[in-house]
Protein backbone atom coordinates (compact mmCIF):
# COMPACT_ATOMS: atom_id res chain seq x y z
CA UNK A 1 0.00 0.00 0.00
CA UNK A 2 1.19 3.48 -1.40
CA UNK A 3 0.49 6.71 1.17
CA UNK A 4 0.46 9.59 -1.16
CA UNK A 5 1.97 12.91 0.23
CA UNK A 6 1.40 16.51 -0.53
CA UNK A 7 4.87 18.12 -0.83
CA UNK A 8 6.04 21.64 -1.63
CA UNK A 9 7.95 22.85 -4.80
CA UNK A 10 9.06 25.98 -5.91
CA UNK A 11 11.43 26.16 -9.39
CA UNK A 12 13.05 29.92 -9.62
CA UNK A 13 13.58 31.05 -13.24
CA UNK A 14 16.94 32.12 -12.42
CA UNK A 15 16.77 35.55 -14.32
CA UNK A 16 13.83 36.92 -13.06
CA UNK A 17 15.19 36.01 -9.34
CA UNK A 18 18.44 37.49 -9.58
CA UNK A 19 16.57 40.53 -11.10
CA UNK A 20 14.21 40.42 -8.40
CA UNK A 21 16.23 40.06 -5.16
CA UNK A 22 18.55 43.38 -6.74
CA UNK A 23 15.31 45.00 -6.94
CA UNK A 24 14.18 44.23 -3.78
CA UNK A 25 17.74 44.65 -2.34
CA UNK A 26 17.64 48.14 -4.09
CA UNK A 27 13.70 49.16 -2.51
CA UNK A 28 14.08 48.12 0.84
CA UNK A 29 17.74 49.81 1.25
CA UNK A 30 15.54 52.95 -0.48
CA UNK A 31 13.19 52.44 2.45
CA UNK A 32 15.64 52.24 5.09
CA UNK A 33 17.50 55.31 3.97
CA UNK A 34 14.37 57.19 4.14
CA UNK A 35 13.61 55.72 7.63
CA UNK A 36 17.27 56.86 8.53
CA UNK A 37 16.77 60.55 7.11
CA UNK A 38 13.32 60.83 8.98
CA UNK A 39 15.27 60.02 12.64
CA UNK A 40 17.45 62.69 11.31
CA UNK A 41 14.98 65.22 10.47
CA UNK A 42 12.97 64.74 13.57
CA UNK A 43 16.32 65.57 15.29
CA UNK A 44 16.66 68.38 13.96
CA UNK A 45 12.95 69.66 14.47
CA UNK A 46 13.87 68.67 18.09
CA UNK A 47 16.88 70.98 18.36
CA UNK A 48 14.98 73.75 16.69
CA UNK A 49 12.35 73.77 19.46
CA UNK A 50 14.81 73.27 22.16
CA UNK A 51 17.09 75.74 21.01
CA UNK A 52 14.81 78.80 19.96
CA UNK A 53 12.70 78.43 23.14
CA UNK A 54 15.90 79.72 24.99
CA UNK A 55 16.65 83.40 25.62
CA UNK A 56 19.10 85.17 23.68
CA UNK A 57 22.78 84.58 24.46
CA UNK A 58 25.50 86.26 23.72
CA UNK A 59 27.39 86.45 20.41
CA UNK A 60 29.75 84.17 19.86
CA UNK A 61 33.47 85.50 19.79
CA UNK A 62 35.75 84.69 16.86
CA UNK A 63 37.06 82.36 18.87
CA UNK A 64 33.93 79.87 18.73
CA UNK A 65 33.11 80.26 15.18
CA UNK A 66 35.34 77.29 14.65
CA UNK A 67 32.98 75.13 16.42
CA UNK A 68 30.47 73.19 14.64
CA UNK A 69 28.08 75.47 13.11
CA UNK A 70 25.48 72.04 13.85
CA UNK A 71 25.50 73.01 17.32
CA UNK A 72 25.04 76.95 17.29
CA UNK A 73 22.32 76.78 14.10
CA UNK A 74 18.98 78.24 15.95
CA UNK A 75 20.23 79.43 19.14
CA UNK A 76 18.89 83.20 19.47
CA UNK A 77 21.85 85.72 20.33
CA UNK A 78 21.63 89.56 21.01
CA UNK A 79 23.78 91.97 18.45
CA UNK A 80 24.39 95.54 18.49
CA UNK A 81 25.78 97.42 15.59
CA UNK A 82 25.47 99.42 12.58
CA UNK A 83 24.01 98.22 9.16
CA UNK A 84 25.62 98.62 5.92
CA UNK A 85 22.61 98.73 4.05
CA UNK A 86 24.09 99.89 0.48
CA UNK A 87 25.59 96.84 0.88
CA UNK A 88 22.24 94.42 0.92
CA UNK A 89 21.43 91.85 -1.10
CA UNK A 90 18.10 90.01 -2.24
CA UNK A 91 17.79 86.43 -2.00
CA UNK A 92 15.35 85.40 -3.95
CA UNK A 93 13.22 83.26 -1.10
CA UNK A 94 10.17 84.80 0.84
CA UNK A 95 6.78 82.64 0.70
CA UNK A 96 6.22 80.36 -2.64
CA UNK A 97 9.39 82.60 -4.44
CA UNK A 98 7.18 86.00 -4.30
CA UNK A 99 10.10 88.19 -2.87
CA UNK A 100 13.08 88.13 -1.56
CA UNK A 101 14.84 87.74 2.08
CA UNK A 102 16.67 90.64 2.82
CA UNK A 103 20.70 90.32 4.35
CA UNK A 104 22.47 93.23 5.52
CA UNK A 105 25.74 93.20 6.75
CA UNK A 106 25.90 94.88 10.57
CA UNK A 107 29.63 96.33 11.82
CA UNK A 108 29.67 94.93 15.16
CA UNK A 109 32.26 96.29 18.03
CA UNK A 110 32.77 92.57 20.53
CA UNK A 111 33.27 92.96 24.28
CA UNK A 112 37.10 93.07 23.19
CA UNK A 113 36.87 95.80 20.79
CA UNK A 114 37.53 93.31 18.26
CA UNK A 115 35.88 94.63 14.72
CA UNK A 116 33.40 91.93 12.96
CA UNK A 117 30.66 91.68 10.54
CA UNK A 118 27.64 89.58 10.45
CA UNK A 119 24.96 89.55 7.96
CA UNK A 120 21.58 89.46 9.05
CA UNK A 121 18.49 88.66 7.55
CA UNK A 122 16.38 91.39 8.29
CA UNK A 123 13.50 90.20 6.79
CA UNK A 124 11.38 89.54 3.03
CA UNK A 125 9.75 92.02 0.56
CA UNK A 126 7.78 91.82 -1.95
CA UNK A 127 9.40 91.97 -5.62
CA UNK A 128 7.90 95.42 -5.92
CA UNK A 129 9.60 96.30 -3.07
CA UNK A 130 13.25 95.04 -4.11
CA UNK A 131 14.72 98.52 -3.91
CA UNK A 132 15.07 100.42 -0.71
CA UNK A 133 14.08 103.70 -2.04
CA UNK A 134 10.42 101.88 -3.21
CA UNK A 135 9.55 101.16 0.57
CA UNK A 136 8.11 103.28 3.23
CA UNK A 137 10.62 105.52 5.14
CA UNK A 138 12.17 104.25 8.31
CA UNK A 139 13.01 100.81 6.84
CA UNK A 140 16.76 101.00 6.89
CA UNK A 141 17.66 102.22 10.32
CA UNK A 142 20.55 104.65 10.92
CA UNK A 143 22.74 104.81 13.58
CA UNK A 144 23.21 101.96 16.25
CA UNK A 145 20.63 99.35 15.90
CA UNK A 146 20.29 96.51 18.96
CA UNK A 147 18.01 93.19 17.91
CA UNK A 148 18.21 89.82 18.55
CA UNK A 149 18.38 86.94 15.89
CA UNK A 150 18.88 83.26 15.86
CA UNK A 151 21.90 81.74 14.56
CA UNK A 152 21.35 79.90 10.78
CA UNK A 153 23.57 77.92 8.78
CA UNK A 154 24.38 79.44 4.87
CA UNK A 155 24.14 77.61 2.04
CA UNK A 156 26.72 76.11 -0.82
CA UNK A 157 26.25 76.95 -4.15
CA UNK A 158 26.34 73.68 -5.88
CA UNK A 159 26.89 72.57 -9.62
CA UNK A 160 22.71 71.98 -9.61
CA UNK A 161 21.99 75.66 -8.48
CA UNK A 162 21.47 78.58 -10.62
CA UNK A 163 24.65 81.26 -10.20
CA UNK A 164 23.42 84.62 -8.49
CA UNK A 165 22.84 87.64 -11.01
CA UNK A 166 25.03 90.62 -9.48
CA UNK A 167 23.87 93.02 -11.87
CA UNK A 168 20.13 93.02 -10.32
CA UNK A 169 21.77 91.77 -7.10
CA UNK A 170 19.71 88.86 -7.29
CA UNK A 171 20.97 85.45 -5.35
CA UNK A 172 19.78 81.74 -5.87
CA UNK A 173 21.41 80.51 -3.11
CA UNK A 174 22.86 82.01 0.34
CA UNK A 175 26.38 81.13 -0.20
CA UNK A 176 27.89 83.81 2.29
CA UNK A 177 31.42 83.48 0.86
CA UNK A 178 30.28 84.85 -2.53
CA UNK A 179 27.78 87.30 -1.05
CA UNK A 180 31.07 89.03 0.78
CA UNK A 181 32.99 88.62 -2.17
CA UNK A 182 30.16 90.45 -4.17
CA UNK A 183 29.91 93.80 -1.54
CA UNK A 184 32.01 96.21 -0.90
CA UNK A 185 32.80 95.62 2.62
CA UNK A 186 36.01 96.58 5.27
CA UNK A 187 38.57 94.18 5.62
CA UNK A 188 37.08 92.80 8.79
CA UNK A 189 36.80 89.10 10.02
CA UNK A 190 33.03 87.81 8.63
CA UNK A 191 31.02 85.15 10.59
CA UNK A 192 30.53 82.28 8.92
CA UNK A 193 26.81 82.17 9.69
CA UNK A 194 23.90 84.70 8.96
CA UNK A 195 21.23 85.89 11.42
CA UNK A 196 17.29 85.64 11.23
CA UNK A 197 16.05 88.66 12.70
CA UNK A 198 13.40 88.12 15.33
CA UNK A 199 10.47 89.89 16.70
CA UNK A 200 10.86 90.74 20.49
CA UNK A 201 7.12 89.35 20.90
CA UNK A 202 8.85 86.26 18.76
CA UNK A 203 11.76 85.67 21.69
CA UNK A 204 10.54 82.13 23.30
CA UNK A 205 7.89 81.24 20.73
CA UNK A 206 7.18 79.55 18.10
CA UNK A 207 4.38 79.83 15.19
CA UNK A 208 1.95 77.74 14.47
CA UNK A 209 0.50 76.86 10.67
CA UNK A 210 -2.33 78.62 11.04
CA UNK A 211 -0.25 81.57 11.99
CA UNK A 212 2.32 80.83 9.52
CA UNK A 213 -0.55 80.93 6.58
CA UNK A 214 -1.35 83.84 8.18
CA UNK A 215 1.38 85.67 7.67
CA UNK A 216 1.89 84.30 4.11
CA UNK A 217 -1.28 85.94 2.85
CA UNK A 218 0.26 89.29 4.20
CA UNK A 219 3.43 88.75 2.79
CA UNK A 220 2.09 88.50 -0.23
CA UNK A 221 0.32 92.30 0.12
CA UNK A 222 2.36 95.51 -0.11
CA UNK A 223 0.62 96.99 1.99
CA UNK A 224 1.06 95.44 5.14
CA UNK A 225 4.29 96.55 6.26
CA UNK A 226 6.40 97.17 7.55
CA UNK A 227 9.06 96.09 5.31
CA UNK A 228 11.06 94.22 5.74
CA UNK A 229 9.08 91.46 7.05
CA UNK A 230 10.96 89.62 9.83
CA UNK A 231 9.88 86.17 9.74
CA UNK A 232 8.74 84.46 12.99
CA UNK A 233 10.40 81.14 14.02
CA UNK A 234 8.34 77.96 13.17
CA UNK A 235 9.14 74.23 13.31
CA UNK A 236 6.75 74.14 10.40
CA UNK A 237 9.18 72.26 7.89
CA UNK A 238 8.64 69.83 5.33
CA UNK A 239 9.27 65.89 6.61
CA UNK A 240 8.01 63.69 3.95
CA UNK A 241 10.40 60.51 4.97
CA UNK A 242 8.00 58.41 7.04
CA UNK A 243 5.74 58.90 3.50
CA UNK A 244 8.72 58.36 0.96
CA UNK A 245 9.72 55.35 3.15
CA UNK A 246 6.16 53.71 3.18
CA UNK A 247 6.26 53.98 -0.43
CA UNK A 248 9.61 52.55 -1.04
CA UNK A 249 9.00 49.90 1.43
CA UNK A 250 5.67 49.18 0.25
CA UNK A 251 6.80 48.72 -3.42
CA UNK A 252 9.06 46.23 -2.15
CA UNK A 253 6.05 44.05 -0.71
CA UNK A 254 4.34 44.12 -4.34
CA UNK A 255 7.25 43.06 -5.55
CA UNK A 256 7.50 40.15 -3.45
CA UNK A 257 3.76 39.55 -4.49
CA UNK A 258 4.46 40.02 -8.19
CA UNK A 259 7.16 37.84 -8.24
CA UNK A 260 5.26 34.68 -6.49
CA UNK A 261 2.13 35.40 -8.27
CA UNK A 262 4.00 34.86 -11.27
CA UNK A 263 5.63 31.83 -10.70
CA UNK A 264 2.50 30.41 -9.47
CA UNK A 265 0.85 31.37 -12.49
CA UNK A 266 3.54 29.39 -14.18
CA UNK A 267 3.13 26.36 -12.60
CA UNK A 268 6.91 26.75 -10.83
CA UNK A 269 4.82 26.98 -7.21
CA UNK A 270 2.91 25.36 -5.32
CA UNK A 271 2.45 21.54 -3.48
CA UNK A 272 2.53 18.24 -5.87
CA UNK A 273 1.15 15.31 -5.30
CA UNK A 274 4.00 13.18 -4.35
CA UNK A 275 5.22 9.49 -3.52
Amino acid sequence: MTTSNRRFVFRPLPGLSVAFVLSLIFLIGLGNWQLERLEWKLQIIEDMDSRLSRMPDWFPFQTEWSSSLADMEWQPVRVQGVFAHDQEVHYLSGYDHSGYLVLTPLLMTLANDLDVIVFVARGDVPKSLKEPADRPKGSQPDGVVSLVGYIRRPEKLSVLDFKEDRSSNIWFTLDLDRMVSFTELPDLPVAPFYLMAMNDADIGVTQTSAQLAKLKAEYKDASVGPWPKRRPPSLDIVNNHLDYALTWLGLALVLVVIYFAYHKAQGRIGFVEGE
